[in-house]
């Protein structure tokens, strides 16, 4: 009896040793039947093949190589890259009720935000029921009452270009924050440097930071987790993070309470869902998740996309000269393009696609997960493997777009030529919410600048020459965004300029109705502005 015991155990540890030496050798293997891809490392599969910077770039040269799909390694975790309009097609959109979901990203999903975060949350009901919400502030109906309030913001950021060609790159990051502010909570900001807007880009700046060299460790190491703080760092940095988003949101609920009690309402979103607790549903912590994925999204994406295409056209002649054309034939001098004329507008239309397909703000997308196996292609992509929408793939294929690095806004101007989608807001059922909004903002500023400005390059005032761009010099976080660059915006004709004033003293009313409680500073800039025009 006592043998045989002993036997049952040797075999016992036998096979669990067996089991063991198993899994730990096919540790970062790619197991039979997922899509080819680059060769696995013992234990990390590709992760030391995968830059720090600009991954989309290793992510494409493996697409030339291995096709329309593949797959790469991350320890045991399988991640399948999509680089084709088909591939994208069947996965994600006929695909779509099993791909869905997002793969977990322990310290955004569950650390910071408790699957409250839309962008983050592998919660399939909380994800759902976030959605609701932004479908009834973002939808395209809805989408539509919000031009009045983009256009005025708009005015602020022509004149304050026409008197300070220089500030062009602030002034597209405070607009797009401003409006944000503005629909959320029912405040602006008229200024860039105002106390709101900076501590709003000091928390996007700790995210992208948390996101470069934290988030995917924890993932791929999850005993970091549960290490003490005086071991690591990371979760300093993260609650320092965290401390800033809540001082952002409570300053801004502050106003929020404050205008509902002095009745001067803007019928603002956080007001809104006040006002309808039981419609929404929200949780405390979504209270406060929801407003910040709006600013996340809303703002430093838009801002990031408008950039994109004023970068891409900085000292495109001919581009440039195609554009004016086109607005002095349709709009004239004496007012400014609005949405209703984006349809009248097709060139201006092509270069924002153009700008899109070139430039994408998310060239990886958002990252889905198989909840079920699926097949494609004869390759299994399997459930629980990340699936990565190669947005910059998909927008670079010189199949689909010839000459693919290319500035060409005329490709998209012929009728006979159908182009492949680039999805630049995302794919499936996951599909950016604020897109319309989006579209909206990106027509309006971009429309309006080419209306009124040339955008030519910088001239180094000691030696004479122009100042070169690199249209790849960006940088990385949550969205790929154009570092800070040179550029001439000067103003067409003194008609332009007259009408610049004159619009923005038509967009002052509408304006004041988001300034109740502004800082002292903000109403005294406003003010001096308003008696300069």
């Amino acid at each position: 009896m006592h043998s045989t015991f002993v036997l049952m155990l040797d075999l016992l540890a036998a096979s669990v040793g067996a089991w063991l030496v198993y899994n730990i050798s096919t540790y970062g293997r790619r197991e039979k039947g997922l899509p080819p891809g680059p060769p696995t490392s013992f234990l990390v599969g590709n992760i030391l093949e995968i830059p720090p910077k600009r991954a989309f770039h290793k992510l494409v040269e493996w697409a030339r190589e291995y096709g329309e799909i593949y797959s790469i390694k991350f320890g045991h975790k399988t991640t399948v890259v999509l680089n084709s309009p088909t591939a994208v097609q069947a996965v994600m959109e006929k695909g779509s009720r099993v791909t869905q979901d997002r793969p977990t990203m322990w310290l955004f999903d569950q650390y910071l935000y408790d699957h409250d975060h839309l962008i983050f949350s592998s919660v399939p009901h909380k994800v759902n029921q976030l959605r609701r919400v932004f479908a009834t502030f973002l939808n395209q109906t809805t989408a539509q009452k919000y031009v009045p309030i983009q256009e005025a913001e708009s005015c602020q950021l022509l004149y304050e270009i026409m008197v300070g060609p220089d500030s062009f790159f602030t002034g597209v990051k405070r607009l797009t924050i401003s409006l944000m502010f503005s629909l959320s909570y029912g405040v602006r900001a008229p200024k860039i440097d105002s106390p709101l807007p900076s501590l709003f880009y000091e928390a996007v700046d700790m995210i992208n930071e948390l996101l470069a060299d934290v988030s995917a460790l924890l993932d791929f190491v999850p005993l970091l987790r549960i290490l003490p703080g005086w071991m690591v760092n990371w979760r300093k940095r993260t609650d320092r993070m965290n401390a800033q988003e809540k001082r952002l949101t409570s300053e801004l609920m502050e106003g929020v309470f404050a205008r509902r009690k002095s009745d001067t309402s803007t019928n603002s979103f956080m007001e809104q869902i006040l006002d309808n607790p039981e419609e929404f549903g929200l949780s405390d912590n979504m209270m406060h998740t929801l407003p910040l994925l709006i600013l996340q999204a809303g703002a430093d994406t838009t801002a990031c996309a408008i950039l994109s295409v004023l970068l891409l056209l900085v000292g495109q002649d001919e581009v440039l000269k195609n554009a004016h054309a086109e607005l002095d034939s349709v709009i004239g001098r004496d007012r400014l393009p609005t949405v209703a004329d984006m349809e009248h507008l097709p060139y201006i239309g092509a270069i924002i696609k153009e700008s899109e397909r070139l430039r994408p703000t998310n060239p990886l997308g958002f990252p889905h997960a198989a909840s079920e196996d699926q097949m494609y292609g004869g390759y299994l992509v399997p459930a629980g493997a990340t699936i990565m929408v190669n947005t910059w793939a998909l927008g670079h294929d010189p199949q689909n777009f010839p000459d693919p690095e290319r500035f060409f806004p005329e490709r998209w101007l012929d009728p006979s030529v159908e182009h492949a989608d680039t999805w630049p807001f995302g794919v499936g059922r996951r599909v950016c919410p604020g897109m319309y909004l989006a579209k909206n903002s990106v027509a309006i500023v971009i429309s309006r600048l080419l209306w009124a400005f040339d955008i030519k390059k910088k001239v180094d005032p000691s030696a004479g020459n122009p100042i070169e761009v690199d249209t790849l010099d960006y940088a990385e976080g949550i969205v790929l965004c154009p570092n800070k660059f040179e550029a001439d915006f000067v103003l067409r004709s003194k008609e332009h300029g007259d009408t610049i004033k004159h619009e923005l003293r038509g967009a002052i009313p509408l304006l004041e109705t988001y300034e109740f409680g502004m800082a002292q500073s903000d109403l005294e800039y406003v003010e001096q502005m308003r008696r300069a025009v």
